[in-house]
């Protein structure tokens, strides 16, 4: 009696696991739905279509493996984008948003895949020749890009699980086409833009990582950018062949100002625009190239022509950053917009001479720029300043210094401009420019109620009192008046 019932348990056992697992894997037929829903993309078909592929038995191994064959071979036009996007964030898609974003992405990888097969080994040839396969291939790592973001609403401990999965299949798409998406590699024009948009979204991707090294060794990030990877989470993608001392101070002139990168994954160093690259606020763009003859910035020091001119994209880099240093500052100290006004007012037109930067005149739309009383905005005028304190800082004050001895104190004002928005929110020092090669200037500041009243360069303390008006009134340096 016992045997019999231990033969029917096992029995039962052997077709409750053999039910359990054909139920559990998707049928041809099922397989075949997939792939005629995504063919058609009727949106009327979208609840079925999550039906299947979010079935809860199903792993998301299992839900990926049928994705891709239903994608591999199918254009992702802008109708199954559509599809793609009700069917992940449509109506009713909530409680399967979690189980499906992971398979999606991995299936639309195995499309872009499928797209690289057989390619020649540069990204320049085909990519320039064939627009339709570029503009496919961006849709690609853009909807994935967006579909992992911080708006896809699944909560923190699912999104990492689909985070973690979908980088590491994309480790597996750079490394399988290293010779096209690989960073050691020359890129430029839509080559560069594709490659960027996928350290785009690997960087973003690498919150849901241990450390920052493997996602840095599946790009294959050169020294510079790979050190810049692992202190800031951004990757720095600078265009041309020029030498690494280039990129390194491209790189150190962006980590000079701290909140530059606040929600920053991606610097791209090119002369072609990054309106491509989405979403465009986790880019900083550079617009300026970076040869093995970079071009020089000719007029930046304005009357002072000692030394060789500033490289471009330096003084390009300098003016992103010191842009966004400013209108943060702005926006969390009214009253430095009220310094800058003011300074602007005293300097407007009284030609060159009153500028610290008098390419700011020539770069005005105002046809009377020299003569104007307002031929550039207030924040122009601390970010010019700003600017060129990162691109060399001790330059900058000694020349805004000889204005000042000279009887011109309006450059020095502006000067004090630039070290106040680059102090904004900072705890009590800054870090400046210097000439190429050169590490870092480290500068004490001391502010008074959001004002910098004074500064610490080269074991020289400068105290400055403003009058009424914000006007710089006096100015000491060790306690004394300089030139005296």
């Amino acid at each position: 009696m016992k045997t019999r019932v231990a033969l029917a348990c096992l029995v039962w056992f052997g077709v409750a696991t053999a039910s359990s697992t054909s139920f559990a894997a998707l049928t041809d037929s099922e397989k075949g739905q997939l792939r005629s829903f995504f063919e058609a993309s009727e949106l009327s078909t979208v609840a079925r279509m999550r039906a299947l592929a979010a079935r809860p038995d199903l792993s998301a191994s299992e839900s990926a493996d049928a994705l891709t064959a239903a994608f591999r071979e199918q254009q992702l036009n802008e109708p199954r984008q559509r599809y793609l996007q009700q069917l992940l964030f449509g109506p009713a898609s909530q409680p399967s948003r979690a189980a499906l974003i992971g398979p999606v992405s991995r299936a639309l990888l195995a499309r872009a895949d499928h797209m690289l097969r057989d390619r020649p080994g540069s990204l320049g040839g085909f990519i320039e020749t064939e627009p339709a396969v570029f503009e496919e291939l961006m849709a690609i790592h853009q909807f994935v890009g967006k579909s992992l973001g911080p708006d896809s609403g699944m909560g923190s401990t699912l999104r990492n699980e689909s985070l973690r999965s979908v980088a590491q299949a994309y480790g597996q798409h750079v490394a399988q086409h290293a010779a096209l998406l690989g960073h050691r590699n020359k890129a430029e024009g839509r080559g560069l833009l594709l490659r960027a948009q996928i350290a785009l979204n690997l960087a973003a991707l690498s919150v849901a990582l241990s450390n920052r090294e493997e996602v840095a060794t599946w790009l294959g990030l050169d020294p510079v950018a790979k050190g810049f990877f692992l202190r800031t989470g951004a990757v720095l993608e600078v265009a041309g062949d020029g030498p690494a001392i280039r990129a390194a101070e491209v790189a150190r002139v962006v980590e000079s100002v701290p909140g530059a990168l606040r929600g920053v994954s991606l610097v791209l160093v090119d002369k072609a625009s990054a309106a491509a690259i989405k979403p465009g606020p986790a880019v900083l763009a550079v617009r300026s190239p970076v040869g093995a003859l970079a071009p020089g910035r000719d007029g930046f020091w304005g009357a002072d022509r000692s030394g060789e001119a500033p490289e471009q994209a330096l003084c390009e880099a300098a003016w992103v950053v010191g842009d966004k240093a400013t209108r943060e500052a702005f926006k969390s100290n009214p009253k430095l917009e009220e310094l800058a006004a003011g300074a602007l007012q005293r300097a407007a037109g009284k030609g060159d001479a009153t500028w610290l930067a008098p390419w700011l005149l020539a770069s005005s739309l105002d046809r009377d720029a020299q003569t104007s009383p307002s031929p550039v905005p207030p924040y122009a005028l601390a970010t010019a300043a700003a600017a060129m304190l990162l691109v060399d800082g001790r330059r900058t004050i000694d020349i805004a210094l000889a204005r000042w001895l000279s009887g011109q104190g309006h450059a020095f004002e502006q000067a004090l401009l630039g070290i106040n928005v680059l102090a904004n929110g900072s705890t009590g020092s800054i870090q400046l420019g210097q000439r190429a090669g050169k590490a870092p200037l480290r500068v004490g500041v001391t502010l008074e109620q959001g004002t910098v009243s004074g500064f610490e360069l080269d074991g020289h303390k400068w105290t400055i009192e403003r009058g009424t008006a914000g006007a710089i009134s006096k100015l000491r340096i060790d306690n004394r008046e300089p030139g005296t």
